[in-house]
């Protein structure tokens, strides 16, 4: 159920995946004859920031202040011992990141080999991206390559452009690589932060070997289904929601229903539910789609953001994740305030979020009701 190119919320997650996978395919490769081991280029480190640190996989690397940073969760490129992190979002929706990931090096291969192999790869791998510049030479002591890349995307705004960096440098049998990403509109802007976050990556001794992926975090919280009411099914998407008998439904194309307590067409905004499926890039786990989609919703809700729950558990035999967030949502032309319930599960490699949104000051009173609709959420088998 693949749709389109790469939306914006996965387009950090799926860059590094692209250059990752680019990267297992090239491990054998050896370096070309007469091609020196390391040119003379290097990248600065990146002044002040915060440094976070890995003793497991041994390295540091900076991040700019204010950046959301998280360890890489089970199910996305950087779950052996990598990190991601990601800027607040700009106007056009587009939230300026980085991904630190380790591979496994399957056999001896220079990083400019590695590096080259990767780059000449991307344009096989997605239609209408482009490799733009190479680099070659020394980071910290360490052997390095970097190049730069564009892709089309699909985001909030609609189709755009989407520039990467992309760092590779190794130690022992492990790859170290960084993707950085912005829109074209940011990038000559935001280019020196990125250059120096991969100038600050620093891999120490005793690296060389990859630690075990993240393991799944204990799943002990669940939401009760609501015990009677009309139920909605779509055939094509698999899945099963419950709505109260009172409220109204509307369905789409593409999966999506939209159901709502208003008891007339046009009503002020009143609490209401919107169920989205989406194809993922690559399939991941819902630990792994949890800090895109809280990253998707900042995007979305504006600058008065902020999230004032999270909770991981099992709806009806799967994974979930949900939390509970204030800010803006746009509706029918209008920005309006909103304190909402957002679930999120998946299956194989499509996402569902099931979107509870309502006015701040009914929100408390409704939430009952919104829990109890997530919890009816089923994806059929």
């Amino acid at each position: 159920m693949r749709r389109g190119l790469t939306s914006g919320p996965w387009a950090f997650g799926i860059a590094t995946l692209l250059v990752v996978t680019a990267c297992r395919n090239g491990g054998h490769v050896t370096a070309p004859a007469g091609r020196a081991q390391a040119g003379g280029e290097t990248l600065p480190a990146l002044a002040g920031g915060k440094e976070y640190t890995s003793a497991e996989s041994h390295y540091t690397i900076r991040f700019p202040e204010g950046w959301t940073t998280a360890p890489g969760q089970r199910g996305t490129p950087a779950e052996h011992g990598g990190v991601m992190s990601v800027s607040k979002p700009e106007g056009n929706g587009f939230a300026v990141n980085a991904s630190l990931s380790l591979e496994p090096l399957s056999a001896p291969t220079s990083v400019a080999a590695l590096a080259e192999s990767a780059a000449r790869q991307l344009p096989e791998q997605v239609p209408g991206s482009a490799v733009l510049e190479q680099h070659h030479g020394r980071v910290n002591g360490r052997e390095a390559a970097w190049f730069v890349w564009k892709q089309p995307i699909q985001a909030a705004a609609g189709p755009m452009e989407m520039r990467c960096l992309s760092f590779v440098t190794t130690a022992g049998q492990v790859t170290y690589l960084v993707t950085c990403c912005a829109s074209s509109a940011q990038w000559e802007t935001v280019r020196p932060t990125l250059e120096g976050i991969c100038g600050s990556l620093r891999v120490e001794a005793g690296a060389g070997t990859l630690p075990p992926a993240r393991t799944a975090e204990t799943k002990a919280e669940t939401l009760k289904a609501i015990s009677a009411g009309k139920k909605c099914t779509d055939a094509e998407w698999h899945y099963t929601i419950t709505f109260p008998d009172t409220w109204s439904t509307e369905r789409r194309d593409q999966g999506f229903v939209k159901a709502s307590s208003a008891t007339t067409p046009g009503e002020a905004f009143v609490p209401e539910v919107i169920v989205t499926p989406e194809a993922m890039p690559v399939a991941m786990s819902t630990e792994g789609i949890a800090f895109v989609l809280m990253n998707r919703v900042k995007a979305n809700a504006g600058t008065d953001y902020e999230l004032l729950e999270e909770h991981h558990g099992r709806v009806n035999g799967r994974d979930a994740v949900w939390f509970v967030w204030k800010g803006k949502l746009t509706r029918n032309g209008q920005v309006l305030e909103t304190k909402s319930l957002l679930l999120a599960t998946t299956a194989g490699e499509t996402d569902y979020t099931v979107l509870c949104a309502a006015p701040p000051e009914q929100f408390d009173g409704a939430r009952p009701t919104f829990e109890s609709i997530c919890g009816s959420f089923t994806v059929n088998e």
